[in-house]
């Protein structure tokens, strides 16, 4: 009896850290076709896009927590998130609603300091820019669905506020003030739980 329930347990750990790291992977998929649904001019699809994104970036953080040791795309997440924005802003910039040298001056410098100093701040500044230049696009340029992202943004604060103030800000700000004193951190990848 004992053995039967380790093992149901186990295969629950199992499929938690599989759903999560099919969730992570799934936003490079959205990250793909976002930049060509906005360079095609189809906000409201973005809209959609963008929220299911946000949607699954929440769960797969939630599934990937339930779980006792990191999944296997644990390190990739921010990257994933990175890219999803940097894939954002290249359809912004192919549509004409941003100027195109924004992804490779934005996208290669943030992004990349992210890699190579191992600190999650860079990603988040630029994940910053581009939704707010994204959200101003909602507001204007949209016919029907340009609410659906300012909807999902509540519920993801009422859901998610603890970790917000607990990880998220945290490790913003403990990062801005490593590049600050020129700190790099080899030992680490740039996981914002590692970093709170």
């Amino acid at each position: 009896m004992g053995l039967d329930r380790t093992r149901v347990c186990f295969t629950t750990v199992m499929q938690r850290a599989l759903a999560a790291d099919v969730l992570t992977g799934s936003r490079l998929v959205v990250a793909a076709v976002i930049a060509g649904v906005v360079a095609a001019g189809s906000l409201d699809w973005a809209a959609v896009l963008i929220s299911v994104a946000w949607v699954t970036d929440f769960f797969d953080g939630r599934l990937a927590r339930s779980t006792p040791t990191p999944t296997r795309l644990h390190a990739w997440d921010l990257r994933v998130d990175t890219i999803l924005g940097v894939g954002l802003m290249i359809g912004m910039a192919l549509g004409g609603y941003m100027p195109w040298w924004t992804v490779p001056v934005l996208g290669l410098t943030l992004g990349g300091a992210t890699q190579v100093l191992k600190n999650p701040s860079p990603a988040m500044l630029l994940l910053g820019y581009v939704y707010a230049w994204f959200l101003w696009l909602m507001i204007f340029e949209t016919e029907l669905l340009g609410w659906v992202p300012f909807a999902t943004l509540p519920f993801l604060a009422v859901f998610d506020w603890k970790r917000f103030t607990r990880v998220i800000l945290p490790a913003f700000f403990k990062g801005m003030a490593s590049l600050l004193r020129g700190e790099r951190r080899d030992e680490i990848e740039p996981v914002l739980d590692d970093w709170a």
